[in-house]
């Protein structure tokens, strides 16, 4: 059965990239980070974040193969979480870096994702329709 998941493992695996690079964090771990970020930026608990924002945000045309998502990043951060969405009942969290965001997603097919700083005070969300959504405090 196709998965997110299973598409990021497979990624992972042909760039040879261990957890030092791209650690997926405990289940429990992952649930509070999702529940810190949900509680400050989204209303509710719509299908995908973006859907239900409740602050204030800017919003860019976005090309994986033109942008660079470092870009967007307040202070030129380079740790954060990376949260692919997904079906799953519990989102999965990668602790990881902007750079190593951008090769995996060079070897997935798109899906929606969520990306976080380490101190919850900035989100980048890029969505089904080439716009990455940010939001920094």
């Amino acid at each position: 059965m196709w998965t997110v998941e299973g598409e990021i493992q497979n990624a992972l695996d042909i760039l040879e990239l261990s957890s030092a690079h791209f650690k997926r964090l405990d289940t429990f771990t992952a649930k509070q980070i999702v529940e810190q970020a949900k509680a400050k930026y989204v209303i509710g608990n719509p299908r995908s974040w973006w859907l239900s924002l409740k602050v204030p945000y800017k919003s860019y045309e976005y090309d994986l193969f033109t942008n660079d998502l470092s870009e967007y990043i307040p202070d030129q951060e380079t740790e954060c979480y990376w949260i692919p969405e997904s079906e799953e009942e519990y989102l999965s969290v990668y602790d990881t870096r902007i750079s190593v965001i951008r090769q995996v997603l060079e070897n997935t097919p798109f899906f929606e994702y969520y990306v976080l700083s380490k101190k919850i005070e900035w989100l980048l969300i890029e969505n089904d329709h080439n716009e990455l959504i940010v939001i920094v405090e």
